[in-house]
């Protein structure tokens, strides 16, 4: 079976490709949805709260993106740290 990742920046037109695709019969695995998914377990969020703190939740209980993003994006251990968090559930 032929595998075909789509990736670049946003807005640089994967969504379009990606329908592209599935018009002509592809399944579509939307690694993004997938991600989401990943940060609603309770588990990987008790662990993303242990690692950045009670600050990386909002108050509904989800896990808040922009916080977490603010510092992940800003610290490669703190990028490795949630990576080795939300990965293993991806896989």
């Amino acid at each position: 079976m032929l595998r075909i990742g789509v990736t670049g920046l946003m807005a640089s037109g994967k969504s379009t490709v990606a329908r592209r695709f599935e018009e002509r019969g592809a399944i579509r695995i939307d690694g993004d949805a997938l991600g989401w998914e990943a940060l609603r377990i309770p588990a990987v969020r008790d662990r993303i709260a242990g690692a950045f703190g009670p600050e990386a939740i909002a108050g509904d209980g989800a896990v808040d993106r922009v916080r977490l993003g603010a510092v992940v994006f800003a610290d490669r251990a703190a990028m490795a740290r949630l990576d080795a968090i939300v990965q293993p559930p991806l896989l």
